[in-house]
């Protein structure tokens, strides 16, 4: 008796696993698409690339992502996103360390509980960009290091919840 009850737990767990393997391919190869479209031109705007595998790609300098999803991402560790559209993107709990943003257009991007280490933000458009809750690992304080790189600070949202005015265009 007690080996048929194991034989009927088994079966219900091949079952199970059957059934819902399908469902998790294809929401695997929902975004596939996107990604492939992105690596083969550098644009993707408003795609859907949340936990996508870039490979080995670093530079994604001078991309179009305008609107892109990244979160819950771990980004390539160093990362070029230099002189990328990335305006409305959302980066909310991404990962990534040794990236770099400079000359990046940011403005209204969600940053909203990111994880970085090491992160370039020099000459970036931050306007209207959400941190709350980021955590900004450098070798400055975090909030020296988006305040004193000259970036664009204008109705942004830091870390702590705070809204920096500090360089709106006047």
């Amino acid at each position: 008796m007690k080996k048929q009850s194991n034989d009927n737990k088994n079966t219900r767990k091949l079952t199970l696993i059957s059934m819902v393997l399908p469902f998790a391919a294809l929401i695997m190869a929902a975004n596939q698409t996107e990604v492939a479209q992105f690596l083969a031109t550098n644009e993707c705007e408003n795609c859907d690339l949340q936990g996508a595998d870039f490979g080995m790609k670093r530079d994604f300098e001078n991309a179009k992502l305008s609107g892109a999803n990244f979160s819950g991402s771990q980004l390539p560790d160093n990362a070029m996103f230099n002189n990328a559209d990335l305006s409305g993107a959302n980066f909310s709990s991404t990962r990534t360390m040794n990236a770099g943003f400079y000359n990046a257009k940011m403005t209204g991007t969600n940053f909203r509980y990111a994880h970085f280490t090491q992160v370039n933000f020099a000459s970036a458009d931050l306007t209207n960009a959400d941190f709350t809750g980021a955590t900004i690992v450098n070798f400055g304080s975090e909030l020296d290091l988006i305040k004193d790189v000259e970036a664009t600070l204008c109705n942004t949202t830091m870390p702590d919840g705070s809204i920096n005015n500090s360089n709106c265009p006047t």
